[in-house]
């Protein structure tokens, strides 16, 4: 071969592997150096370069680096053999008929220059299989720089170098996204730590970053959504719904802008966040107080209002689901997410309507035909009505009082006179009648004897035919005042009959009671009474406490009954002399006295 033959075949390699073309030089002591190209391929053909003859070829790189390539024989084994070189020291040698191709990598780190050699060499006879030896991807990778943006792993690196990589840790609110840049050699591209294959040159990876993204969930409203970013700012609004007004927002509400306004705002506070609109509902209360606009789903508290003259609460009627207590004046309703209707209903009482309430009533003879009229009392209240009977019937009210005592009423009759009668009875007995056309309200007084019970009624009795309009009786303000003791100062039954021991004490006999002493502390029940004391416990008696105020002595009492009673404060200035009298300023002494007005 010429020497430009051997330029062609040095520039032929350097082309095919892709390295520098003044870096190769052909070797060996054959004549002809055997060496033919296919594709990224050199093969040494040993029927060419003869035997006792070895070719091949060098690569002398400047610098520190890795080489990395293919190589394989079909040869008479360990006497014709291809060997690689590193610096003239034989590193790899191959040899054998069946030989299949294997890779090497070999990595120089000292700095200079270096020399890669490969050389087929055949002994001096025989040759096995093809005779032939093939170097193929030669790969020269000086040591190079990888580049980290935004995380580790960066440095100088040889090809093929397996780098661990680590992302840093992203900002608040940010996600780890992706590498970017040089990937072709990262395991995984979508992972924050992950290993980098080097590429035999200078590479440069990036890690990105994406921002976290929330849910907005908005009920019974809109504004709601995915894909939010932290601090991202959404407007909302509640839903108007029909009958109800609008409260408040409930839920997440710390990123609410004002959480009583249906429009507002919501700024996404680094976390999904979900927002209920709730609202108010009309609560309506007929006769009574608590009505209004309130949240739904809370109780609320309800009042009857005070009952007409003569009439009581009845119930509560209407939408009374939820009510606590629909026979109660004074209840609570839970609402729901409605509003709600209540009224409160009435009815007449006749204890009320006949008198103070402290006597019970029954109807007798036709009930229905006792009815009560509003507005025909004589002082135009309510009053009781006996009428719509039939000839020979009777209706009337009744009650049952105890002892001895004073009943008064009203009444008046509108009726045939002389023939259908108004009555009043005590005991069976009938002590007055009244009857006339058009006879006016009027007054009357019975008293009432005995230790009892007795038995007091109103009845109006119509004959046997005829009949004269309006045909009706009327009764009103019944109140019955109970008998007084003998004592000295008269002492009512009902005040008597709060003290059963008294009354036990003395047999029943409420004159014995009045002048008795049952407690033994030296006053009788009736002094009792008008002191306002207990009868029964000799720890309440009338006590004088007297205190300074503004320099000036002031003298208490208790009980105080109010204008119950009459107090007196007298005054003196020794115990031993002097007459008791209006207080001065030489009173050092004081007591009070006690009377009935």
């Amino acid at each position: 071969m010429g020497a430009y033959e051997l330029l062609d075949f040095a520039h032929e390699i350097a082309s095919r592997f892709g390295l520098p073309s003044d870096s190769i030089l052909l070797c060996g002591n054959s004549q002809n150096s055997g060496i033919v190209f296919s594709n990224n391929t050199v093969m040494i053909k040993g029927s060419i370069i003869g035997d006792g003859a070895s070719s091949g070829f060098t690569f002398a790189p400047e610098n520190q680096g890795r080489l990395i390539f293919r190589w394989n024989v079909s040869s008479e084994y360990f006497f014709d053999t291809l060997s690689f070189y590193v610096d003239d020291v034989l590193t790899a040698r191959i040899s054998g008929k069946n030989v299949t191709w294997g890779g090497v990598t070999n990595t120089v780190t000292e700095a200079g220059a270096h020399t890669f050699k490969w050389e087929y060499a055949k002994d001096g006879d025989t040759s096995v299989g093809q005779d032939c030896a093939w170097i193929a991807d030669v790969v020269w990778a000086p040591r190079s720089a990888l580049t980290v943006v935004n995380g580790s792993g960066g440095g100088p690196f040889y090809i093929g170098d397996a780098v661990p990589l680590a992302a840093d840790a992203p900002l608040p609110f940010f996600t780890f996204d992706r590498w970017t840049g040089d990937t072709n050699g990262v395991a995984d591209a979508g992972a924050p730590a992950t290993l980098f294959t080097m590429p035999g040159q200078a590479a440069t990876l990036t890690a990105t970053y994406k921002p976290m993204l929330f849910t907005l969930s908005v009920t019974n409203g809109t504004g709601g959504g995915s894909g939010y970013t932290n601090a991202q700012t959404i407007a909302v609004s509640a839903t108007p719904v029909s009958g109800k007004a609008f409260y408040r927002w409930t839920g997440d509400t710390a990123a609410v802008a004002d959480v009583t306004a249906s429009n507002t705002t919501v700024t996404i506070p680094g976390a999904s966040v979900s927002l209920t609109a709730t609202y108010r509902v009309p609560l309506t209360v007929d006769g009574g107080s608590g009505g209004g606009m309130y949240p739904e789903h809370t109780a609320v508290a309800i009042a009857a209002a005070a009952p007409a003259e003569g009439m009581v609460f009845e119930r509560w009627t209407g939408d009374t689901a939820t009510v606590a207590n629909v026979w109660a004046t004074g209840t609570t309703v839970d609402l729901l997410d409605a509003g709600l209707s209540l009224t409160a209903t009435y009815v007449y009482s006749l204890p009320l309507v006949l008198g103070d309430g402290s006597l019970a009533f029954v109807k007798t003879g036709v009930s229905g035909s006792v009815v009560v009229a509003p507005g025909a009392g004589p002082s135009g209240g309510p009053a009781v009505c006996l009428t719509n009977l039939l000839d020979s019937q009777s209706a009337g009210v009744e009650t049952v009082v105890e002892g001895a005592g004073r009943i008064v009423f009203q009444w008046r009759v509108g009726s045939e006179a002389e023939a259908d009668f108004l009555l009043f009875k005590a005991d069976g007995a009938t002590f007055a009648a009244y009857s006339g056309k058009n006879k006016p309200w009027g007054t009357v007084t019975n008293t009432v004897s005995g230790a009892g019970p007795h038995t007091l009624r109103w009845e109006y009795v119509k004959d046997e035919s005829g009949s004269v309009a309006p045909d009706a009786a009327w009764l009103d303000n019944v109140i019955w005042t109970p008998a007084m003791t003998a004592s000295p100062t008269p002492v009512p039954y009902v005040w008597l009959d709060q003290y059963p021991l008294l009354l036990a004490s003395a047999g029943g006999d409420y004159d014995a009671a009045a002048l008795a002493d049952v407690d033994g502390d030296g006053h009788v029940a009736w002094q009792e009474y008008v002191a306002g004391s207990n009868p029964t416990n000799r720890e309440s008696v009338l006590r004088a406490m007297l205190d300074m105020r503004d320099g000036a002595p002031h003298v208490t009492w208790t009980p105080n009954l109010g204008t119950a009673r009459v107090y007196t404060v007298e005054g003196r200035a020794s115990l031993t002399e002097g007459a008791w009298g209006t207080t001065n300023a030489a009173s050092r002494f004081f007591r009070v006295k006690v009377s009935l007005p």
